[in-house]
C-alpha cells in the first residue's frame, strides 16, 4: 500500500516584485504563479491531498483557480507564514492523529518550477524523515584586516517542498507554540523539536518569485 502525502502551499501576501497585488496572483506563462504551483501537485500521483493556504483578501480568487483542480481545499492563514503552516496542520489535525497521513509537505506557492521528480523524491522521503531540498551557494569570505578569509562551512541555500512523517511536523509546530519558538524554515520547527532533517539536491529551476526578472526566468523554464 502507498504512502498517504498532503501537500500544503503557501499563498501569502509577498509584492516584492513591484506589482500592486499579491505576487502569486501574477500570470506567467499563462497561469498565474500560484496556479503553476497548485497543477504540479494536484495533479501528481505521490500527492493524495493539497490544501492552499491563503490570505483572507484572496481566497475568493484563489477558489477559482483551485476549483480547476479537483478536491483542493482553501483555508485561510494567519499574520505569519508559520501562522499559515500551523493552521494548515490544524485543518488536518484529525487525520493525522488518526493514522490517516503519512506525511506532509510543505510548499512555498511563489515557486511554481517545482518539477515532478523533485516532488516525488521529497514525498518519498518525508514518510521516513524531515527533508529539505536545498542548492549549495558560491563560496563565502569574511575580511579580516583586509584579507579574504573563506568562510569554514558548507552552505547551501533551502528550497520547498520541505516535509516530514505528519506526525512529526504536528508536534513540531504544537510545541513551537506552546514554548513561543519562531522558526524560519518548517527544517527549523523539526530540528527545534529535535526531529532529523535529511538534505537532498535541490534544483536550480525551483525559482523562487520574488523581483520582477524572476518572472521572467519563470516564464522561460514554463514555457
Amino acid at each position: 500500500m502507498g504512502q498517504t502525502v498532503a501537500v500544503v502551499l503557501a499563498g501569502g501576501r509577498g509584492k516584492r516584485v513591484g506589482a500592486d497585488r499579491n505576487k502569486v496572483l501574477i500570470e506567467v506563462a499563462g497561469r498565474t504563479v500560484i496556479e503553476w504551483s497548485v497543477r504540479a501537485f494536484a495533479t501528481h500521483p505521490a500527492i493524495e491531498r493539497t490544501i492552499l493556504v491563503a490570505h483572507p483578501d484572496d481566497a475568493a480568487e484563489l477558489r477559482v483557480i483551485a476549483a480547476a483542480y479537483g478536491e483542493v481545499a482553501v483555508i485561510n492563514g494567519g499574520a505569519e507564514r508559520a501562522d499559515s503552516e500551523r493552521a494548515a496542520l490544524d485543518h488536518l489535525r484529525h487525520d493525522i492523529t488518526a493514522g490517516a497521513l503519512d506525511a506532509v509537505l510543505i510548499h512555498d506557492g511563489a515557486r511554481p518550477c517545482i518539477s515532478a521528480p523533485l516532488i516525488a523524491s521529497t514525498a518519498a522521503m518525508a514518510s521516513e524523515c524531515g527533508v529539505l531540498p536545498a542548492l549549495p551557494t558560491p563560496m563565502l569570505a569574511t575580511i579580516e584586516q583586509g584579507v579574504l578569509q573563506p568562510v569554514d562551512g558548507r552552505l547551501v541555500r533551502a528550497q520547498t517542498p520541505q516535509g516530514a512523517p505528519a506526525t512529526w511536523l504536528l508536534r513540531a509546530y504544537d510545541e513551537a507554540r506552546d514554548e513561543g519558538f519562531t522558526g524560519t524554515d518548517t527544517a527549523s520547527y523539526l530540528e527545534y523539536a529535535g526531529f532529523t532533517v535529511q538534505v537532498i539536491d535541490g534544483e536550480q529551476s525551483n525559482l523562487k518569485v520574488t523581483y520582477r526578472q524572476d518572472l521572467d526566468r519563470a516564464a522561460a523554464l514554463l514555457q
